[in-house]
This record gives C-alpha cells, sequence and structure tokens, in this order.
C-alpha cells in the first residue's frame, strides 16, 4: 500500500508529543490501513481490543448529515478532530517553519476516537456523496497499546461518558490481564471487583442471572429477557464500595480468590434463596421487575446491610431464605398487606415494587424491606 505523506503540526503536552494534521476521507475509510480495535470478552490478552461496535444507526445519521440532507447551511461540516495512533515510534524532523513531515506507512493504524465519523463518510460515499475532496481534522499519537486503550477508556469514563460497559470491561481487563495497579483508587477498585462478580454470576448455570445480563458489544438474542451489564454492576456499589467487601484485595480479585470468590458465593445464594422465596416473579421475568432496576438496586442495597449485620457467619441460601421470610412476612404494603410475588408484578404502580422509579425510590424501598427485616429477625439464630 503506497504511504501517506503529510505535513503536521508536532503539539507537545507533558511529556507527549501529538501530531496535528488532516487527512482525505478516501484514505480513512480504507479498512486496511485504519481499524477499530473492537473488544469482545474471552478474546486472547495479544489480541484483546478495547473499542465498542460501531452503532449503525449513529453512523448513518451523519452520512445523512454528510449528503447534507438537513435544513442547515453548513450541514456537511466535521470540524472535530480524530484521533489515529501508531504503536511505532514517530520522531520526525522539524522544519524550519515549526511543522514535520509525516509519513504514514506502518498500516494498520488505530482509530482511538471518531470511528463513527469514518463510518459514517464511508455510508455517505456508498450513497454516491463525493469524498473526493473532504478532509477530517486528525491528531495522531504515537502510545503502546496498553496506553492507546487506556486513553480510550479515559476519555469515555470522563469526557464523553459513553459505553460505560465497556469501560468497566476494560478496568477488569488492565489489571488481570496487564498488570496495571489500581490499588490507590478505591472507586476503581470496587466496579472491578463488582464486575468481576458479575461475569462470574452471569456464568452460573444455577443462577436466575445466568445468561440474562448482557455485555458491551453483546447484543440480547430476540425475545430473551436481559438486563445490561453497567446497571447490574452499579447496583452491587453497597456490597463492593461501602458494603462488608470495601477494603477487598486487588489480588484476591486478580486470582478470584478469598473475598471475591467469597462475595459472589453469598451473591449467588442471595439471588438463589430469591428465586425460591418469590418463584412465580422469576418465572416470567419480564411480567416482574425483580430482576429489573427496581428489584436488583433495591435488593442487592438490602443485600449489604445483611452482609455487614452478618459478618463473620457463613451465609448461605437456606440462611437467606430464613432472612426473607421473616422481611416479606413483615414488610407492609401501601394496602398493608404482607410482601409476596404479588408485589414485584409489572403494572402495580405505587402498590408494588414498579413504584420506586429512581434511585431515591430505590434506596426508600431497600431501608423499608430491612427495617421489616431488622426489627423483627433474631440475629443470634446466624450465630
Amino acid at each position: 500500500m503506497n504511504p501517506i505523506k503529510v505535513k503536521a503540526i508536532p503539539v507537545q503536552q507533558g511529556e507527549v508529543t501529538l501530531y496535528v494534521t488532516s487527512l482525505p476521507a478516501e484514505e480513512l475509510i480504507n479498512r486496511d490501513k485504519f481499524r477499530t480495535n473492537v473488544y469482545h470478552e474471552g478474546s486472547k490478552k495479544e489480541e484483546q481490543g478495547y473499542q465498542r461496535d460501531v452503532v449503525e444507526r449513529h453512523a448513518s445519521k451523519i452520512a445523512t448529515y454528510l449528503k447534507g440532507e438537513t435544513t442547515k447551511s453548513h450541514a456537511n461540516v466535521l470540524p472535530s478532530s480524530v484521533l489515529i495512533n501508531t504503536t511505532d515510534k514517530l520522531t520526525p524532523p522539524k522544519n524550519k517553519d515549526g511543522t514535520v513531515d509525516l509519513v504514514l506507512n506502518s498500516y494498520p493504524y488505530s482509530i482511538v476516537d471518531g470511528q463513527h465519523r469514518i463510518r459514517g463518510a464511508e455510508m455517505a460515499k456508498d450513497r454516491e456523496v463525493s469524498m473526493d475532496n473532504y478532509f477530517l481534522p486528525v491528531v495522531v499519537s504515537n502510545f503502546d497499546h496498553l496506553e492507546e486503550a487506556e486513553i480510550f477508556a479515559t476519555m469515555n469514563s470522563t469526557a464523553k461518558r459513553v459505553d460505560t460497559s465497556l469501560v468497566q470491561l476494560l478496568r477488569r481487563h488492565f489489571m488481570l490481564d496487564e498488570n496495571v495497579d489500581y490499588s490507590q483508587d478505591q472507586n476503581v477498585i470496587w466496579e472491578i471487583a463488582a464486575t468481576s462478580a458479575t461475569l462470574d454470576i452471569r456464568k452460573d448455570s444455577a443462577s436466575p442471572w445466568y445468561s440474562r445480563i448482557t455485555l458491551a458489544n453483546e447484543t440480547s438474542p430476540r425475545g430473551v429477557f436481559t438486563i445490561k451489564q453497567t446497571s447490574f454492576v452499579k447496583s452491587l456499589k453497597p456490597i463492593f464500595k461501602s458494603g462488608p467487601y470495601q477494603t477487598i484485595n486487588p489480588k484476591d480479585v486478580a486470582e478470584k480468590r478469598g473475598d471475591l470468590t467469597r462475595a459472589v458465593k453469598e451473591i449467588s445464594a442471595f439471588w438463589n434463596a430469591l428465586s425460591r422465596t418469590f418463584p412465580e416473579a422469576f418465572a416470567d421475568p419480564k411480567a416482574y421487575v425483580i430482576q429489573k432496576t427496581p428489584g436488583f438496586f433495591s435488593l442487592h442495597g438490602l443485600l449489604g446491610k445483611i452482609l455487614i449485620k452478618a459478618q463473620g457467619v457463613d451465609l448461605n441460601e437456606n440462611s437467606f431464605r430464613q432472612l426473607l421470610k421473616v422481611m416479606s412476612e413483615n414488610f407492609k404494603t401501601i394496602d398493608g398487606k404482607k410482601m409476596t410475588y404479588d408485589f414485584w408484578r409489572k403494572g402495580k404502580g405505587p402498590e408494588g415494587a414498579e413504584g420506586a422509579g429512581s434511585m431515591k425510590g430505590f434506596s426508600l424501598l431497600e431501608k423499608n424491606m430491612w427495617y421489616a427485616l431488622d426489627d423483627n429477625f433474631n440475629w443470634s439464630k446466624l450465630r
């Protein structure tokens, strides 16, 4: 393939040098020269990517925009820069005017940011839009593979907040497979622990969550009830950040041992106990909210409180069934009835769990369940 030769302006950011230039859209849509490294859970370490899949609908909107099918006067302007990276060392000498001559020939280059704009340009060309004189602003970076992935994760967890589930998986991958040390950042450690627990729980064929949690870059099978990994991980915060496992050892997470193994065992036992206490609510998960956000957010909050109260006790499914029996019998719904599977039915409105339609509502439901349990259970029975 022919090299691309361009003038670029070097930009210094601390010890890092970036090169600002522009490239023809016709070149950027060449997948042999520029590609995205898509993350796939289970890939070999040396082959693991970090990108999300292109959202074709989003790219199609950009293609329409480029075609000029809008009411705006400058309808096809894309002023934001694309970030591409090469792991080969870049040391071009400066010209007298401060520019450098970049020769791009170490194909393929990684598209770190801008994949939807590039895919949109490709779609526009397929729709017979001329890309002959269309250039995109480009920043060329020179990071190694891990640094490249870290830059992507940082950009998408702070600047843009897109696809948090992918960032969660990437952080876990960095610590487990690349030995990145997050031990000083408890906000990252708890989320990595919760992500690891989620991955284990969704693979447990005995769990009501088996194959019901979709990961980044996964598509739910048509007609199958699933929830997103992001929400489930966040719901575990009372267990891994403020609960009994807030001081979890990063090595335990990396090696799937100790506290992480115990946490997964207890979370799984709790949900198995729930599925036997309210079996009807699990038989048809689409018709109930116990496996939707009102359910798992409030119930994981309840579990966090249980685990703190019962620290030092080896809790199993039977233990949780005792606790849930007392809680459900003493919990009072709006109409004064005890909690049954019907409380979790979709469409109950304020009379059921569905009425807790926000984080504030989930927290209130959690507290009411806790009061019903803590005020009526003889905790010494668990000792």
